[in-house]
């Protein structure tokens, strides 16, 4: 039996009482897929804080995938979350919650010197871009500078193209245009001020990302799902 001691449990963690399988797992990290579509994700302490998410204290050498694998059984009673044949024991009651600050950030872009600060940013990615840093605008070919286009013009249809030439693309458990998805929504969320057009865009912008979320794989599906709600990592 390994006893770990939970350390933080984002907003969207579920902690009560639930059942559900082992979705995937890994040396650091296991997800839970519940019985009710939701995903939770367990792991290691050394790791950042996710809304979906329990961080744990675990030993150096202590390893998920040695303990558990996918497909066996997990559930929470009274408290306590135990996940397959008393391999792994979490103790959820009372466990502080976090949540990300984004709103803490807010950026008006109506505002000068908000814009200005902006342009400033994006001067330094440029000049840091001769020493080979990544232009976000050219992280996946063109698909990328077709969103920044669209979301300057509160074109909605325009960003609903460009959204599903991303989801799903790229390599990873998190897939790059996945990855910029979630930043991208986690900037107009700061950057919506109070413009009720742009508010109005940011609504339906994520609304089309719940709906593409389906065409890439769970985990990441999780994320841009969390994003679409306001929730970041």
């Amino acid at each position: 039996m390994n006893r770990l001691r939970a350390l933080s449990a984002g907003t969207r963690a579920e902690t009560g009482r639930f059942s559900g399988v082992v979705h995937s797992v890994f040396a650091r990290a296991c997800n839970v897929s519940l019985d009710d579509g939701r995903l939770l994700a367990l792991i290691a302490a050394e790791y950042g804080n996710a809304p979906h998410a329990v961080r744990v204290q675990v030993p150096g050498a202590f390893a998920f995938d040695r303990a558990v694998r996918a497909g066996e059984r997990a559930g929470c009673r009274a408290g306590v979350l135990r996940i397959g044949t008393g391999a792994i024991e979490v103790r959820l009651e009372d466990v502080p919650r976090w949540r990300a600050r984004l709103d803490d950030a807010s950026a008006d872009l109506a505002r000068a010197e908000v814009r200005s600060a902006w342009r400033t940013a994006r001067r330094c990615l440029h000049r840091h871009n001769a020493t080979g840093w990544a232009d976000p605008a050219d992280a996946i070919d063109h698909r990328v500078t077709a969103l920044y286009r669209a979301a300057h013009r509160l074109d909605h249809p325009g960003a609903v193209t460009a959204i599903g030439h991303l989801v799903g693309v790229g390599a990873g458990l998190t897939p790059a245009g996945d990855d910029i998805l979630v930043g991208f929504l986690a900037g107009l969320h700061a950057g919506r001020g109070a413009s009720p057009a742009r508010e109005r865009f940011v609504n339906r912008v994520n609304a089309s990302v719940r709906d593409a979320a389906r065409f890439t794989n769970r985990i990441s599906a999780e994320y841009l799902l969390q994003a679409a709600d306001g929730a970041w990592s």
